[in-house]
């Protein structure tokens, strides 16, 4: 099995701090409740909108830190899943099957595989 996070994209609601009405809310767990039968489950959660967080930016000047919130952009979040799946073919097709068309919200997830020991196998030690 392979491991991979599913990213949420942030919308102007989530950014707002706006929860999903209760349907919608009810949906998502009737989702995770499969996915965890399925035995893809590992972790997932919303976040705060970005008015609560903080970036830090490394650079040669060293560390720097803005606080929130911060521009609605492609690449911000608003919730996650850790899950397992035999392929990325595999799970993007369960990830089809999420609800949030069916309860009203739109948004874009990215589903991303996690390195695992092999790839850090393939590639061989560092130095090597």
């Amino acid at each position: 099995m392979r491991k991979f996070i599913v990213l949420v994209k942030a919308t102007a609601d989530s950014e707002a701090g706006v929860f999903p009405k209760m349907e919608a809310i009810e949906a998502m767990q009737a989702f995770n409740e499969r996915l965890g039968e399925d035995g893809m489950w590992i972790d997932g959660a919303g976040l705060k909108p970005s008015s609560d967080a903080a970036r830090i930016a490394f650079g040669s000047d060293g560390p720097s830190v803005t606080t929130g919130p911060f521009a609605l952009t492609p690449d911000l979040v608003s919730g996650y899943w850790f899950l397992q799946a035999e392929s990325l073919d595999a799970l993007v097709a369960r990830m089809r099957e999420a609800p949030f068309s069916k309860v009203g919200l739109e948004t874009n997830i990215e589903i991303r595989p996690l390195f695992d020991e092999a790839d850090f196998a393939e590639m061989g030690a560092p130095g090597e």
